[in-house]
């Protein structure tokens, strides 16, 4: 939703400007495409890696960890978390030490942040089973049947190949995500997108007080700040 930001308001706008021949010098701002890169990359992102071992008979989260630190080590965003120097200074990471099998740096739009991978496959393959499916979207419960409705069309065969036959592919929450996000930015895509940007003003959750350093942060990483310089 970021990186959308950015395209709707920094580069449209700047491309507007240049269009209509004013004197403009364009304005450099943080870009996380790289980040996007480091998740979402096929093959190689986070998403895949989990994903590819999730589908492997003995996959497990130290081989996931060990090879998204090898294989996209040249990513400026990655962060081996026995190269860092200021360990208190990344949130999750502190004190703790861990290899490249346990844990790993995502050096995010706002901040660092530690991942320790511990449990990551079993979590991402926590899916409804198919017979507990069948079982929910027939309740007689209304709530039930709008959360699991009948699904009408090319997506209801989902489980079968075009013989019949049941397909051995299994929906994990990572497809479940990627799915849903690719819909949202398609949706978004055909829209006409204006932009509302909420700033806690303390950490307190109490009025009148506006913490400063708090409030320049947010707008620092939310890039704020950036499209008031291009506005």
């Amino acid at each position: 939703i970021q990186q959308y930001f950015i395209k709707e308001v920094m580069d449209a706008e700047q491309h507007i400007y240049l269009q209509e021949g004013l004197r403009w010098k364009t304005v450099k701002y943080t870009d996380n495409s790289k980040c996007l890169e480091l998740i979402e990359k096929k093959a190689h992102g986070v998403l895949a890696l989990l994903q590819e071992q999730c589908q492997l008979p003995r996959g497990n989260d130290k081989h996931f960890t060990s090879n998204l630190t090898k294989v996209m080590v040249t990513n400026e965003k990655l962060l081996l978390c026995a190269r860092v120097r200021n360990r208190n200074a990344i949130a999750g990471l502190g004190d703790r030490q861990f290899n490249n099998e346990e844990a790993f740096i995502i050096r995010h739009f706002a901040a660092d942040v530690c991942y320790q991978s511990d449990g990551w496959i079993t979590k991402n393959n926590d899916a409804i089973h198919s017979d507990l499916m069948v079982m929910l979207k027939g309740s007689e419960h209304k709530v039930l049947r709008c959360l699991f409705p009948e699904q009408v069309g090319p997506k209801s065969m989902a489980g079968r190949s075009h013989k019949g036959k049941k397909n051995t592919r299994f929906e994990t929450i990572t497809n479940k995500f990627q799915t849903d996000l690719s819909g949202l930015m398609r949706l978004l895509g055909t829209t006409k997108s204006h932009f509302i940007r909420c700033i806690n003003p303390n950490l307190r959750m109490v009025p009148g007080e506006l913490n400063r350093n708090g409030v320049i942060t947010q707008l620092r990483c939310s890039g704020m700040l950036d499209a008031l310089r291009i506005m």
